[in-house]
């Protein structure tokens, strides 16, 4: 958690406590026998163009180490689009070869950790169709010029802040070692 990576100043999901929980769960899986592996795709370095494009042969090397493997690749919906082609295609789209099943997620509202310019916790509006949460709609969608095999509807989101407090934050009242609200 000290990292670059986990205390960088503009803090999102991928660094957030559930993904560390995430992750954790994992690793005790993997204690107890379960050939599990963690990849982490998207990396801070490089041309940003780039990005896509690094994380799908991230995941394409995985899915080569470990051909009968089931890859869950968990990433925003723009990376996961099929749809579309060129230069600055998103990742689904570098992977359509390999035939992924790409769901887009559903929310009905709730609230999120964004940097939208100020970090912190933002209300979100969501979707208005009604769905179960915690379903899967394989129907193919669209919205704009974006394009998946389905929705992963999901209910209200609750926010998770990140797993690291914001470094440049005041440090803890010394007298309460409180933590500064985020």
């Amino acid at each position: 958690l000290a990292g670059a990576f986990w205390t960088r100043p503009m803090q999102d999901g991928r660094s957030s406590q559930a993904m560390l929980d995430l992750v954790e769960r994992m690793r005790d899986l993997r204690a107890q026998g379960r050939d599990i592996r963690i990849v982490a795709l998207d990396r801070a370095t490089g041309d940003p163009t780039d990005r896509d494009k690094v994380m799908a042969a991230r995941l394409r090397e995985a899915k080569i180490a470990v051909p009968k493997a089931i890859v869950i690749a968990l990433n925003g919906n723009f990376h996961n689009s099929l749809a579309p082609d060129g230069a600055s295609a998103p990742m689904g789209t570098r992977l359509r070869d390999l035939m992924p099943t790409a769901l887009t997620v559903s929310y009905t509202s709730g609230r999120i950790w964004a940097c939208m310019p100020d970090c912190g916790m933002h209300a979100i509006e969501g979707s208005k169709k009604s769905a179960a949460a915690w379903s899967i709609e394989l129907e193919p969608v669209s919205i704009g010029d974006r394009r998946w095999n389905g929705i992963f509807h999901v209910g209200a989101l609750h926010a998770s802040q990140p797993a690291v407090a914001d470094p440049h934050a005041p440090p803890p009242n010394a007298e309460t070692g409180a933590m500064p609200n985020y």
